[in-house]
């Protein structure tokens, strides 16, 4: 094979399956930001509820389906979990955690789950690389649609890089 048959065919090949896979790279680039910015998290406190349509790119991205789980109401204020039945085995132990020997300290009390912090240089540095890869996805695919001739063959590959998408997530 020629060199330049070569490297015209890897030029095809590049615009065709850019074009097939711009839509999923633009949709992950977008939900990839709200998820850096945590927009599809539920706040703790609960004076955050993400809007639907955020929970539910979210959980496409995430999990490829676009059936939310379902979350266990949380236990309320005051209230105390249930304590698990006894049975024969446990019948003469102690509630709660065994006492330290005596002579040691009894190991220091785990703290409330937090969730871990984001720190905001990642955050942005993250969110700069979603922007990038939007807009260059998005430019390049808007090159291809203005500088070729072959506009049909362009749309229809861009549209299949949609269409297929959504008919896998209905199977």
């Amino acid at each position: 094979m020629r060199p330049h048959v070569l490297t015209q065919w890897l030029r095809l090949a590049h615009l065709y399956l850019g074009l097939f896979t711009a839509p999923a790279i633009l949709f992950f680039a977008l939900t990839g930001a709200l998820q850096t910015l945590s927009l599809n998290d539920r706040s703790p406190d609960g004076n955050y509820t993400p809007p639907h349509w955020i929970s539910v790119l979210a959980q496409l991205h995430k999990k490829q389906s676009v059936q939310l789980p379902q979350r266990r109401p949380s236990p309320p204020e005051g209230s105390a979990a249930p304590k698990p039945q006894k049975t024969a085995l446990d019948a003469g132990r102690p509630d709660g955690p065994p006492a330290a020997p005596q002579g040691q300290q009894a190991p220091p009390k785990q703290p409330a789950f937090q969730p871990p912090r984001k720190p905001l240089g990642m955050q942005i540095f993250f969110l700069l690389v979603c922007v990038s890869l939007f807009v260059s996805t998005f430019s390049g695919a808007w090159m291809a649609w203005k500088y070729r001739r072959s506009r049909i063959a362009i749309g229809v590959t861009f549209l299949a890089g949609i269409v297929i998408p959504l008919l896998l997530i209905k199977w």
